[in-house]
């Protein structure tokens, strides 16, 4: 970046308005624009950025110096992902990110992020963030070592601001999973859950339903596309049954089959009263006109997505495709 780029860049954004958002992704960012950008942003008087978008760029580092222009501003939204970064630049940036007192969402997607030293960096910042609300690590390689360490250094945190938590796409299995309920649990006041496209099995799903009988707080749980299989969704219906607070339940992709998907789908509309959304598969399901007139009269609140509803690009009523067709034929 030039000089004469340098100063045009900042003429603009001294113009900006006060808690304005800065988007500059796709921009082929390097190390050294990058450190020049916060350079600048760092220098601004009269406006404060509340949105840093820094996603697909190609810087491999965040460096200290960098870091230390723009910590200090009151940043709620920072995105990074979709970035080359090494392990101890990512590292070094997710320690410090303690320092933005006002950071709200945490966006690291598609960053490479794996091994141990990535959740012994995550816990720090998950530790002492008082204001951390959206932290998003999906699409990495955090099974194994990762999950491990961030379960381990992880304290209870009975006041937490992080209500939502996105883990999806990681190659987490069956034993990630139990380390898993340990992070959420010491997260105790987690309210959305999203581990989605994962390697989770049976065993997975019946810990997912341990933990939603003894949590007050998760209001939101996708485990769609997991092969989670009957007995895992059985287990999951059984955490349901006993749960008073989850509002929206995911559960498509889990390669079920027919006698499954019905049972459960009973067992959900007559045990829980506070479920608004479900998400299933009703591929193998006969709709037949009693099960339709159940669905109705039990779940009149209630919306059901279903993988056949989805051609037709909406959420719809219960009763899945086969209702709309009818409806359109009337």
């Amino acid at each position: 970046m030039s000089n004469t780029a340098e100063q045009r860049l900042y003429s603009v954004l001294s113009f900006c308005m006060n808690h304005f958002r800065l988007s500059l992704m796709s921009g082929k960012l390097t190390d050294k624009q990058l450190i020049v950008l916060c350079r600048i942003i760092g220098s601004l008087k009269y406006c404060c950025i509340a949105e840093l978008y820094l996603d697909s760029n190609q810087f491999t580092s965040f460096p200290s110096c960098a870091l230390k222009n723009i910590s200090p501003l009151s940043i709620e939204v920072f995105s990074a992902s979709r970035n080359p970064l090494l392990l101890e630049p990512v590292c070094f940036l997710i320690k410090n990110m303690s320092s933005f007192k006002s950071l709200k969402r945490l966006n690291l997607r598609m960053c490479k992020l794996a091994g141990s030293e990535i959740g012994s960096a995550l816990s720090p910042l998950l530790n002492s963030s008082q204001s951390l609300e959206q932290l998003d690590l999906s699409l990495n390689f955090l099974s194994g070592p990762a999950i491990q360490s961030l379960a381990k250094s992880l304290q209870p945190h009975n006041n937490s601001p992080l209500h939502t938590l996105k883990l999806d796409n990681n190659l987490l299995s069956n034993k990630d999973a139990e380390l898993l309920i340990v992070i959420v649990q010491k997260l105790n006041s987690l309210k959305a859950l999203s581990i989605q496209c994962n390697k989770f099995g049976p065993h997975a799903g019946k810990l997912l339903g341990q933990l939603l009988q003894t949590s007050s707080s998760l209001q939101s749980i996708n485990a769609s596309h997991n092969r989670i299989a009957d007995e895992g969704l059985r287990g999951m219906v059984d955490g349901v049954e006993f749960n008073k607070v989850l509002t929206r339940l995911y559960v498509a992709g889990i390669h079920i089959t027919q006698k499954c998907a019905t049972q459960c789908l009973e067992r959900l509309l007559y045990a829980t009263h506070t479920l608004e959304f479900i998400s299933l598969d009703l591929n193998k399901i006969a709709i037949t006109p009693e099960l339709v007139k159940l669905l109705k009269r039990l779940f009149n609140t209630c919306l059901l997505y279903t993988s056949d509803a989805a051609d037709d690009m909406q959420c719809v009523d219960l009763g899945g495709r086969r209702i709309i067709k009818k409806k359109k034929k009337e």
